[in-house]
């Protein structure tokens, strides 16, 4: 005779293994974003690797390794591309930003009040004086430190979506087959329910990179913004990261009004610049606000007020990693709550039978799951 756990032990090692479990999260959390990317980043990547390796007979061990070359390849030449043209340009911008100090300081004057100064501006003769305060020592230290912890963030990214793409199916196989094999069915819904959530969050977020990229390109066009398509394409696509990226694309957007100025506003080149800027900061507003609350929660099936609230208290508390994922997950955890909650009060979690692809594959054909 086999012997048993009695309920006292099993709910004791149980509550042991849940401590351990949120211990293990709470000081690896730093982890979950960059993985979560790298598990972003490699199902967009998924259809790509299937092409080669069905349509076109790659062995999946020279496709995924092919295509992730090729796409590094492509992120290498952006900035490769752009680089020298803003290095052409810096040294027109730092006049132009002399320009402006110079206007503002005769257009607004000092002021002197109850012995304060307002106003007062003290304009540099040139562009060495508004550089050298930043190559001193404390300041080169503090970037190169940024510097280095990007790099690491961004080399977890790389390798661990790589590992996912290559061994993904083995990766499913060993997680399911942690749990016992009475509860691997219902794994196996839950996987396949929060796969979908994580198709419908991406849909979603290419769904808003397109509205944001077409909609900056024709305001951009209709105040005489040069290159308009391209700023367009550059703001749809960093509009994938929660406020670092559109304030990038800004930046990007605001450089080229303050160098080349509008093709026929008759506006100087400062206040057409104060015009792009403004633009930008209506189409975040309006993005941030409605839309973005709008598209996720439907696809998503949350309020548009939750969705909000998460976005932005995610940038407060956690940063532009967990921003970036954070309505996914919460999605993902009532799926969770939801099946531990009827498991827990003793009712069916599945009311109805759910229709799921077949557990050892990911094809077209689907089953349906009798769980009476």
């Amino acid at each position: 005779m086999k012997a048993t756990w009695s309920p006292p032990i099993r709910y004791i090692v149980l509550v042991i293994l849940l401590i351990l479990i949120a211990g293990l999260i709470y000081y690896t959390r730093v982890l979950l974003g960059p993985l979560v990317i790298a598990a972003l980043l490699a199902y967009l990547l998924a259809p790509i690797v299937e092409f080669f390796v069905e349509k076109l007979r790659f062995n999946r061990k020279f496709a995924v390794p092919f295509v992730y070359i090729v796409f590094l390849a492509s992120l290498a030449s952006i900035p490769a591309i752009f680089t020298p043209i803003l290095v052409n340009q810096l040294e027109t911008i730092g006049n132009e930003i002399l320009k402006i100090l110079e206007f503002l300081r005769e257009t607004l004057p000092g002021i002197h009040f109850l012995g304060y100064t307002l106003f007062d501006y003290d304009i540099p003769t040139d562009i060495q004086a508004l550089i050298t305060p930043l190559l001193e020592p404390q300041q080169i230290f503090g970037v190169f430190l940024a510097a280095t912890e990007n790099i690491a963030w961004i080399l977890v990214i790389i390798v661990s979506s790589y590992y996912f793409l290559m061994d993904s199916s083995r990766l499913r196989t060993w997680f399911f087959a942690i749990f016992p094999y009475q509860y691997q069915e219902d794994i196996t819904i839950l996987y396949y329910q929060i796969k979908d959530v994580w198709q419908a969050y991406l849909r979603g977020q290419l769904l808003l990179m397109f509205i944001v990229g077409v909609t900056t390109w024709l305001l951009m066009m209709v105040i005489g913004l040069p290159n308009a398509l391209l700023v367009g394409i550059i703001a749809g696509a960093l509009d994938l990261i929660p406020s670092l990226g559109p304030t990038v694309a800004m930046i990007i957007a605001g450089i080229i009004a303050l160098v080349v100025g509008s093709t026929y506003l008759p506006l100087s080149n400062f206040w057409f610049t104060v015009l792009v800027i403004g633009v930008f900061s209506g189409i975040q507003f309006f993005e941030n606000v409605w839309l973005r609350p709008r598209i996720l929660g439907h696809r998503l099936r949350l309020h548009p007020a939750l969705v909000f609230v998460a976005i932005i208290g995610a940038l407060v508390l956690a940063g532009v990693l967990i921003a970036l994922v954070i309505v996914p997950i919460i999605r993902t955890v009532e799926i969770l709550g939801r099946y531990a909650l009827n498991r827990i009060m003793g009712t069916d979690p599945w009311p109805s039978p759910p229709i799921v692809p077949a557990i050892d594959s990911e094809n077209v054909e689907t089953t349906t799951v009798d769980k009476n």
